[in-house]
């Protein structure tokens, strides 16, 4: 993450929690796409190939 990069909105803080708190052998938890999409591009998460996304 770049120091140029903007904080994260309070929307967008939680979507980051409740994918921290999911357990790595469950299902994804429903986060919209655009926050998933931001939180992939600032480094927070990563997309691994064929994984599901709930709310996709």
């Amino acid at each position: 993450m770049t120091a140029k990069a903007k904080k994260l909105t309070h929307e967008e803080f939680a979507s980051l929690l409740a994918v921290g708190h999911a357990a790595a052998n469950s299902a994804a938890p429903a986060i919209p796409a655009k926050h998933r999409a931001r939180l992939i591009a600032l480094g927070y998460m990563v997309f691994l190939r064929g994984a599901r996304f709930a709310g996709s």
